[in-house]
């Protein structure tokens, strides 16, 4: 069986257009960041059928570039279904209905003394912002995912999901991505553990540079892609699949001086659910930490000051859902790694959290997670300890 085209030639010349509009946006935020058809009636599926055709006598159905260009990368036009790989290629089709665009943006002052305060948390922060866009959640899962794209191939990280076209047709976003496994549903024997968690804490601590917050930090939100994941990561000799972090539609980021959040009223952008940001005598060292005073709305509101503590949550979010995870805990406290979570905690503080994730056997969703988060200290250096303590 044959292609229509050459994928790759194909998927190089549509991104194009995708970079195009994304300059584009990056300067105005009115510019309509993907290709939009509201007369394209071909899903493709049944295009052969549907498209351009004269029906009713009046209604001409039109096939919108999108389309065509998903189209032209199956074999014979032959479409299985939305999140499954497409016969021939390493490719999937996902498509996710969508509300009503939004785009706007207003001015916020981010450099007042107490925020100076606060940023003592977040040492590699070099992102800051003075302006900040809201938008909906498909545009905002798209255009995060590819800005992360480009700051982690920059540092020959490669951590990042390919998305490799994206598109809105009859008010459906379309996302043309690269195949991916879910590491929860992995077989954890075939998999080097301490090799994912080093390409999770690079790719968080590069990403804290940019003020980077994940909005849904869990390990079922975690997938795994079978290529190299760059040569920046240490440690990596023959590993055979990557980390990537998926759904944006709620996370934040700050990129030339704007910072990229959900949609949610402009009030909610005035309140930061944490309490304070303190030294605290752990062990042997001094360390900064803080508290999250109200889980509900730290997980709702991550976004105008999550720049200084967002990665650093997500990172205890994250290892916390997968703790739940009853067979990769038995790895991981029999193992090497025990010590990375460990030193993750205040030893006060560390039998309560054992006896939270020891009553599970598999993963809760966050609002589980937050709510044991707002009763611990969080090291505002966990991502640097823990590099430390793997590389050990």
């Amino acid at each position: 069986m044959q292609y229509s085209g050459d994928k790759k030639q194909i998927v190089k010349a549509y991104r194009k257009d995708n970079e195009r509009l994304l300059n584009s946006f990056e300067k105005n935020c009115n510019t309509i960041l993907f290709e939009k058809s509201i007369v394209c009636s071909s899903m493709f599926t049944e295009y052969m059928e549907r498209c351009d055709k004269l029906r009713d006598g009046s209604k001409v159905h039109y096939s919108c570039k999108g389309c065509t260009m998903t189209k032209s990368l199956m074999p014979s036009g032959k479409f299985i279904g939305y999140d499954i790989p497409i016969e021939c290629t390493n490719i999937v089709v996902q498509r996710i209905l969508c509300g009503e665009r939004i785009s706007y943006e207003y001015t916020e002052n981010g450099n007042s003394s107490e925020r100076k305060t606060l940023e003592t948390c977040n040492k590699n922060l070099s992102e800051k912002f003075d302006k900040i866009r809201v938008l909906d959640h498909f545009t905002l899962d798209v255009l995060i995912n590819w800005f992360i794209e480009n700051i982690l191939f920059d540092a020959k990280l490669k951590t990042a999901l390919q998305i490799h076209y994206a598109y809105i047709c009859n008010g459906f976003g379309y996302k043309v991505i690269e195949n991916t496994i879910p590491f929860y549903e992995s077989n954890l024997e075939n998999i080097n553990l301490k090799h994912i968690l080093i390409q999770l804490l690079y790719t968080f601590k590069k990403l804290m540079e940019y003020g980077f917050s994940w909005g849904t930090p869990n390990v079922k939100n975690l997938y795994l892609c079978k290529r190299i994941p760059g040569s920046n990561i240490p440690n990596q000799n023959g590993e055979r699949y990557t980390t990537v972090l998926m759904d944006h539609s709620k996370s934040a980021i700050t990129v030339n001086g704007i910072r990229y959040v959900p949609n949610m009223s402009k009030t909610d952008f005035l309140k930061f659910p944490v309490t304070r940001v303190d030294i605290k005598i752990s062990r042997t060292e001094s360390l900064l930490a803080f508290r999250v005073k109200d889980d509900t709305t730290y997980q709702s509101l991550k976004t105008k000051d999550s720049d200084i503590f967002g990665s650093q949550y997500d990172f205890y979010s994250l290892i916390t859902s997968m703790m739940m995870w009853k067979d990769f805990r038995n790895i991981v406290l029999s193992s090497e790694l025990k010590s990375m979570w460990i030193n993750m905690w205040e030893s006060s503080e560390y039998e309560s959290i054992m006896k939270f994730v020891e009553r599970f056997e598999f993963p809760e969703d966050s609002k589980s997670i937050s709510k044991l988060l707002c009763k611990a200290t969080l090291h505002c250096n966990v991502i640097e300890q823990a590099i430390g303590d793997l590389k050990r």
